[in-house]
């Protein structure tokens, strides 16, 4: 039987930093029916292996090789000349420049007439501990005894004897600081009955416990460099600013009640907007600068690093892009082209294009405006490139802002109309809804080479789901889905809604609403 053992390059944000090898398993088992499976990262650069201690019975592909972004997959097979007639135990090492890694892989020999013993525990994210207990239902004593048990597992009994009916239980215990990643990992204690092997398996909930809000969220925008997630809120109308590493929270009243957020490229300012109104926010000192009326109903805003506050009005049917300069105060409107209701905006990378997209639940298509100055003119939209029609929803960018993300396409940004917008591939989302799968918050990291994404539907009813896919953002491939946890909040179990995620060097931030109730939270993820 083959099993497959897969290296792949872990997220990174730096080159300089510490280089580090981490493994999702510490034990692998096996049968004839089912293979083993287990993923290396290493977290900048690459990095060559070797695999020893091979025992004879193992058949291997490659004993060497490189451990890059690109992975690498090493296959093991049974000797079918010689198949075991018995439980095999093997330590293999794997070797890199970092240190030498053992593996425990253990191939299982089909029996019959087994004790009753438990195949699965999960401890959860609240606890350290679950219990797994074996039953004798022979008809004579046994003798059990657990010579394998996970690295990051102990447990409060190691061998025993069982009377015909007796039973023990034995206290299963995590040490979570020996995880270096989050998520449901899967550990494994092999317990020896009378000769014959059972395997219980090990599920942990290895999350950090979210951060619970006492007021709602209507619009959500990252400072990376600092480390800020910052929100506002409609009860109470405030801008909040919350602290991922301290926790600490700070807020400021506002006098009307906001719609949208952004800020400047630098994070040293903020726009709000309002109904008929934007306020102007400095964000060094957290106070109101100055507040400029509209024409329109605001619902979505833009700040460039020029201080130009573009602006997307609530409109029935169409509306025109309109920007006020904030250093002089003039107010500007573009009659190129009439919007469709709901649009709002994107600011690329480069803060020379502005693209729009319909908001979640809305109809619309994609455009783009060129930004000279105080001047922005429309320059084409999506179909000026692709014959195939497609509803797209908001637009998330690649960190180099060579392409973008929108509904389930990844489109290349060009300075020539001709070539920008054209399609660069579309994703594989999992159909986890009926109709009509589509992003709902995406965060991307160019040095991972990943997109970080949820996903949701509005067809024919809205769905959302908890659960954070990872995608190559070179492949387009799943590489892997995170199913998050409820969280409580006054005693009461929420399931979290995917909502805004972000990303920085060591973690991916999730902004969570309760699909139950008008509660979020903020979560971060160890990538």
């Amino acid at each position: 039987m083959v099993f497959i053992i897969i290296a792949c390059e872990k997220e990174n944000r730096f080159q300089l930093a510490e280089q580090e090898v981490t493994y999702s398993k510490d034990t692998i088992l096996f049968t004839r029916e089912i293979e083993g499976t287990l993923f290396i990262q290493v977290n900048v650069g690459s990095l060559l292996f070797n695999v020893d201690a091979v025992p004879s019975w193992l058949k291997i592909s490659q004993f060497q090789g490189n451990i890059n972004i690109t992975g690498t997959t090493l296959q093991f097979a049974v000797d079918q000349q010689s198949l075991p007639q018995t439980t095999k135990v093997a330590d293999i090492n794997i070797q890199t420049s970092l240190g030498t890694k053992k593996i425990t892989v253990i191939y299982l020999f089909d029996q019959n007439g087994i004790p009753d013993v438990t195949k699965e525990i999960t401890i959860k994210n609240a606890l350290v501990s679950e219990t797994i207990t074996i039953v004798n239902n022979l008809n004579r004593t046994i003798s059990w005894s657990a010579p394998t048990v996970g690295q990051v597992l102990s447990i409060s009994k190691s061998a025993g004897t069982l009377k015909v009916g007796e039973s023990v239980s034995v206290i299963v215990t995590v040490n979570r600081s020996l995880i270096n990643s989050s998520g449901l990992y899967e550990s494994n204690i092999i317990l020896n009955i009378d000769g014959k092997s059972y395997n219980t398996i090990v599920f942990i909930e290895n999350f950090e416990k979210p951060f619970v809000l006492d007021r709602d969220v209507a619009d959500v925008a990252y400072d990376k460099e600092n480390g800020y997630i910052y929100f506002i809120s409609t009860s109470p109308k405030a801008l909040n600013r919350y602290h991922l590493a301290n926790g600490n929270m700070f807020s400021m009243n506002l006098n009307f009640v906001p719609e949208s957020l952004s800020l400047r490229q630098d994070n040293k300012k903020a726009i709000i907007g309002h109904n008929y109104n934007i306020s102007e926010i400095d964000l060094v000192n957290m106070t109101l600068t100055n507040t400029y009326p509209t024409d329109v109903k605001v619902l979505d805003v833009q700040l460039s690093q020029n201080d130009i506050a573009y602006i997307f009005s609530e409109q029935i049917n169409w509306g025109n892009l309109r920007w006020i300069n904030l250093n002089s105060g003039k107010s500007y409107i573009n009659t190129q082209k009439e919007l469709t209701s709901g649009m709002v905006g994107q600011l690329h990378p480069n803060q020379k294009w502005l693209y729009s997209a319909r908001k979640i639940g809305t109809d619309g298509s994609l455009e783009k405006f060129v930004i000279d100055g105080d001047q922005t003119t429309y320059s084409h939209d999506y179909r000026s490139n692709n014959f195939e029609f497609a509803i797209l929803e908001s637009v998330w960018f690649t960190e180099s802002g060579d392409k973008m993300l929108s509904g389930n396409q990844l489109l290349v940004c060009d300075e020539d109309p001709k070539k920008d917008m054209t399609i660069a591939g579309k994703f594989p989302f999992p159909k986890d809804f009926t109709w009509d799968i589509k992003a709902l918050s995406a965060a991307h990291s160019e040095k991972d080479h990943k997109f970080y994404i949820s996903l949701y539907t509005n067809w024919p009813i809205e769905q959302y789901n908890s659960t954070l896919y990872v995608f190559d953002s070179q492949t387009l491939q799943l590489v892997k889905s995170t199913e998050i946890i409820d969280f409580i909040h006054n005693g009461e179990q929420h399931t979290p809604e995917l909502r805004y995620i972000f990303q920085n060097d060591n973690k991916i931030i999730l902004i969570m609403k309760s699909h139950e109730k008008d509660v979020w939270a903020i979560n971060q993820l160890n990538k």
